[in-house]
């Protein structure tokens, strides 16, 4: 027998201290069909009958009883007396066990995903899968870790949406937009049923849940995919030019597979007698006389693009700017109107820059804020940050040293660890002596200490020792405040806030002076009466990087400029690789590209973390996406054209740019989603190393999740974007390549985010606000330059007709000649009345800007009158297009620099909203915390004593709250009795009303 018992309380009268509750009990037997039982108010009798509805209600002393985290008998007042409720609360609603998955979470098969499913299989059918005994570690709780903390998940519709058991003020509170489907559940969250997010079927504006970034992306991706299926539509009519008689040999052109076939490559060609190319190294294919070398033949491109070619590029052109234009405009529209109907935290926060130093005390932060305003504004929360990064590090070394300790215990010991100490859950194992430690831990023999690095138990006591004794040393002196956060009741008092504090760039270095305006308005505006506050919107809190707060501007500079210069160094050891790769083959040339694509944006994070310094991850994401982006567009699309020469570009051989951009779009197509789906690191980890721990928590560490990277999604889609339109005017193809390159990543990132992903930090508009102003603008010039260039070029022979009669040496007849760096030899004819050619750039960058036909040498001419017209209209709309481009990119820095230092005011965008903070989807607070991989949970770095539950995204199932545990605080007692740590305090709300319209629900508490 099984059942599930549904709790919802609600406060109905706070005066009167009462509390009514209804629930549902759910039978399920084998051989019956499912029971239901429903009750409400107060319960009296032993027994139930199936469908009698009873009522329970009783006087509580404090009725927030009702809310405590662990529901019993106690704290509700019910009696043995009270029969079949009272037993169920007594065990089957108690405290949970973190290894019963099933008591935990209670998951149906088809909630499953596909690899928990595959691993109970395989557990159950090879005992080498999972060689845990019974008293070992589960295998099913570490997948059900997986799916609860490191997968999002959502509220199921039809269920509570309140947390009984929870302390969290936002909890009492009903969906307010009828149209917003889903409701994203804290990571580990139970008191609720959740789902996981299904990677086909999630709308596309629940992705916002994960942060406006991150919905912005997929809106991008999607608009851009539609945006290249256009352009290409448009270009039809250019692709079945390319796959013409008129333009070439069809009956050759069929040979070369389907792709190729739409694309500009020419097999129609002739051997021309050219007296001036012998020492030219620019001409693709040079053959001279067997007998002579005064005899050179040059091959020649009879393959032409005119006017009516370039009026239909002339018309994608527009189609692109026009659409890209249209949609940074609903973009940036759409961001606002994200902002407004999904509020974070960040949109009732604020960040004070430059503190006072001293600035310890949050009630005098509170005092303040309350008396800035005539209409007091209410504070929720504060958090005073300490520049302590130093101790911090220190710490957490000392943590990862003990975790090392940890895993050379033998089997069946274990640390001592005294948790009844709620200030010392580390004094059971710093009072343990050496000489009973070393007998608990293993041996590590010498050759693999010497050999691979490994370090036995009393390295890691004697670092232990070392380390604790330099986090005393650090923590000696009181250390300064570098950063307030905020947080206000509502969005209105925010802005007040900012409005009143805002101070322009150029004043922010007054100190204490205030134009000797001793004004009680000027004065309610500095703190302590001299000191002024630079004020801005805070970010969201999980993108803050709580140890890079208060770097200075010298040590980023320099951070800033070493990583930038690692990135030159990368492109350029990226060129070679490609040149190498190229001169054997353009499959292999692709194949070098696609691979180094996946490793930089890897390196390119790893450099930007270890040497830049960013206070938020939306900077940090911003910068990597900003090097990744440069890197790829040179690396796959300026690298190809640069190493391969000018006259290599309609040819149909490897070495051929047309045959490496296709190459390039198949791999790209192909390769990237599949590496991306087959997550086989994450694999490795869940199914072959995690059954293989010893210890529960080490097993779970295998199922954390792949990292999510907005930065490295946005270098993707740029990518492909700009490949598409750097080789437009000859492969015109590459926009129905880029439209669904996009819509099968699309597919895959959306998979990735609801079944691969880890956490990821709610990231704001940054890197799409620096699309529209930047790169955007960036792909519009390159676009509008690679169409006017390409059609002055053709037919990248580098050859000129100079309608003179041929040579006197180039007798009329048959010439045998031999293939110039290779031993193929050639029979060349040359007849009555043919004329000789000589060397002409055709290259217009080596002409100059603007590429008109007007460049070409009066007795130097390759242009035809068709594609004379098609480069004047491409030329004209190339210079208008970089002109445009430079004006807006000026305005945008002018503006940029006038905002930075000269605003007046501060700028918000929408209007605020009527919901107070506590009745936000995710009111969660400014919590000092760092990350690492080595933790389950992240690491507290403040003092939590202040703080209401309901402020932390987490939930750890086996520690009970303010979670000591994870707190690195308390690891040296004596420490925090000293200022040395961050600080965060909430306070209560004022009276305030939330109504469901769907449950008819009116909660009133203070």
């Amino acid at each position: 027998w099984r059942f599930r018992l549904h709790f919802r309380w609600i406060i109905t009268n706070p005066k009167r201290n009462r509390v009514s509750c209804s629930f549902e009990v759910i039978f399920e037997e084998p051989n019956l069909k499912d029971r239901k039982m429903t009750g409400r108010s107060s319960i009296d009798d032993t027994k139930l009958s199936e469908g009698v509805e009873v009522s329970w209600v009783k006087d509580l002393n404090d009725p927030m009883k009702a809310f405590s985290k662990n529901i019993s008998t106690s704290n509700l007042g019910v009696t043995e007396n009270d029969g079949f409720i009272a037993s169920f609360l007594n065990t089957g609603a108690s405290t949970f066990d973190e290894s019963q998955e099933d008591t935990v979470y209670d998951d149906s098969l088809k909630d499953m995903t596909w690899g928990r499913r595959l691993a109970r299989y395989l557990s159950t059918k090879y005992a080498w899968y999972d060689p845990n005994d019974e008293g070992g570690p589960k295998l099913d709780a570490a997948w059900a870790y997986f799916e609860h903390f490191t997968l999002p998940r959502h509220h199921v519709r039809g269920t509570a949406m309140f947390e009984a058991g929870s302390q969290r003020w936002g909890s009492f509170r009903e969906r307010r937009n009828k149209k917003d489907l889903l409701e994203k559940a804290d990571y580990g969250e139970r008191s609720v049923k959740t789902k996981m997010y299904h990677p086909v079927k999630t709308p596309e504006k629940e992705l916002s849940d994960f942060g406006m970034g991150i919905g912005i992306y997929f809106w991008t991706l999607r608009v851009l995919s539609i945006i290249c299926f256009l352009a290409g539509v448009f270009s039809i009519s250019n692709m079945l030019y390319y796959h013409s008689d008129e333009y070439d040999n069809l009956t050759a052109k069929d040979a070369l597979g389907f792709g190729i076939q739409l694309s500009a490559i020419c097999t129609k060609t002739e051997w021309v007698p050219c007296p001036t190319c012998g020492d030219v190294r620019d001409n693709a294919v040079i053959a001279k006389g067997f007998t002579s070398n005064d005899l050179v033949f040059v091959l020649r491109n009879e393959c032409h693009a005119g006017f009516e070619q370039a009026i239909w590029s002339f018309a994608t052109l527009v189609c692109v700017v026009v659409s890209i234009i249209v949609m940074n405009a609903i973009s940036e529209k759409r961001e606002i109107k994200l902002d407004e109907s999904a509020q974070t935290t960040s949109d009732y926060s604020i960040m004070i820059s430059n503190p006072p130093t001293d600035a310890y005390d949050v009630n005098e932060w509170k005092n303040f804020f309350e008396m800035l305003l005539l209409e007091t504004p209410e504070v929720v929360s504060i958090t005073v940050s300490i520049d302590n990064k130093e101790l911090i590090r220190t710490l957490l070394k000392r943590r990862l040293a003990i975790r090392n300790l940890e895993s050379l215990l033998k089997p069946g010991e274990t640390l001592n660890y005294n948790d009844s100490k709620e200030n010392d859950v580390l004094q059971g194992f710093t009072t343990m002596t050496e000489s009973k430690l070393l007998q608990t831990f293993k041996n590590v023999p010498k050759w693999k200490q010497n050999l691979f690095g490994f370090k036995d138990a009393t390295y890691y006591l004697k670092q232990i020792q070392d380390l604790e004794q330099r986090a005393h040393t650090l923590a000696e002196d009181e250390k300064n405040v570098n950063r307030v956060f905020v947080i206000f009741q509502t969005e209105k008092s925010q802005r007040d806030v900012l409005a009143a504090l805002y101070t322009p760039g150029y004043k922010q270095s007054l100190k204490g002076n205030n134009d000797n305006d001793s004004s009680p308005k000027i004065e309610r505006k500095l703190f302590r009466g001299k000191h002024v506050l630079h004020v801005t919107e805070a970010a969201e809190p999980s993108a803050i990087h709580w140890l890079n707060l208060g770097v200075s501007a010298g040590r980023k500079i320099v951070g800033f400029a070493a990583s930038y210069i690692s990135v030159l160094g990368t492109i350029f050891a990226g060129a070679v690789c490609v040149y190498l790769a190229s001169r054997h083959s353009a499959s292999r040339a692709a194949l070098v590209i696609a691979t180094i694509n996946q490793i930089v944006p890897r390196f390119s994070t790893l450099i930007t973390n270890s040497i830049e310094s960013h206070e938020e991850e939306g900077s940090l994401q911003a910068s990597i996406y900003i090097k990744t982006t440069i890197f790829k567009w040179v690396n796959t699309a300026i690298v190809t054209a640069v190493i391969t020469p000018f006259v290599h570009t309609l040819g149909s051989e490897s070495d051929q740019i047309i045959m490496k951009v296709f190459w390039i779009f198949m791999f790209e197509l192909v390769t990237n989603p599949i590496l991306l789906i087959a997550d086989i690191s994450g694999h490795l980890n869940r199914h072959i190393l995690a059954p293989r721990e010893k210890t529960q928590e080490r097993m779970n560490l295998h199922f954390q999740g792949a990292e999510f990277s907005l930065a490295a999604r946005y270098t993707e889609l740029m990518k492909i974007l700009f490949l598409a339109v750097f080789y437009s005017a000859i492969y015109p193809a590459g926009f129905f390549f880029a439209s669904a390159s996009m819509i099968i990543n699309y597919l895959v990132d959306k998979f990735c985010l609801c079944r691969m992903y880890g956490h990821t930090a709610l990231l704001g508009n940054a890197i799409a606000r620096f699309n529209r102003n930047t790169f955007f603008v960036i792909i519009l010039v390159v676009y509008a330059l690679m169409l006017s260039r390409d059609y002055a070029g053709f037919s990248f022979d580098n050859l000129c007709d100079t309608r003179s009669p041929i040579a006197d040496q180039y007798g009329v007849g048959d010439h045998i000649v031999y293939v110039d760096g290779t031993k193929e030899s050639k029979t060349v004819s040359v007849e009555e009345g043919d004329t000789e050619f000589h060397f002409c750039h055709q290259d217009m960058f080596r002409l100059g800007f603007p590429f008109l036909p007007t460049q070409q040498q009066e007795n130097m001419k390759w242009m035809t009158d068709s594609q004379e017209q098609a480069s004047y209209l491409l030329g004209r709309t190339s210079e208008f297009v970089v002109v445009l481009a430079a004006g807006l990119l000026l305005k945008y820095i002018i503006v940029l620099l006038w905002d930075s230092f000269f605003k007046k005011s501060y700028k918000f965008s929408g209007k605020p909203s009527q919901q107070r903070f506590y009745e936000i989807r995710e009111h969660n607070g400014y919590i000092p915390h760092v990350q690492c991989a080595s933790f389950l949970y992240p690491l507290l770095i403040c003092d939590m004593s202040e703080i209401s539950e309901g402020f932390i995204d987490w939930n750890d199932p086996s520690t009970p709250y303010p979670y000591n545990k994870h707190n690195l605080i308390y690891d040296i007692p004596s420490l925090s009795k000293n200022k040395v740590f961050s600080y965060t305090a909430s306070w209560e709300p004022s009276p305030f009303h939330i109504h469901s319209e769907s449950e008819n629900i009116t909660l009133k508490t203070r």
